[in-house]
């Protein structure tokens, strides 16, 4: 409690923003609620802006700008000699 405490002393702003926060998510009678989450089903169309994010994501994957060459290395290039 003592470490709470000093917490609270040191960082008064950052509490009363976690405060605002947590009641921020509290329901009328005061009980914290999970959020309601919409499960997709195979068959449900996508939002246009769902489908722009699987589309960026496919194409990362065939063609990923990140990774290097094949037989690449680690980058160094070694000295003939």
């Amino acid at each position: 409690m003592l470490a709470e405490h000093e917490k609270q002393e040191a960082y008064p702003e950052a509490v009363t923003q976690a405060h605002a926060d947590f009641a921020g998510l509290q329901d009328a009678d005061d009980i914290p609620r999970p959020r309601q989450a919409r499960i997709r089903r195979p068959g449900d169309p996508l939002t246009p802006e769902k489908a722009e994010l699987q589309q960026r994501l496919q194409d990362q994957v065939r063609q990923p700008a990140h990774r290097a060459a094949p037989g690449a290395g680690s980058g160094t290039i070694a000295q003939a000699q």
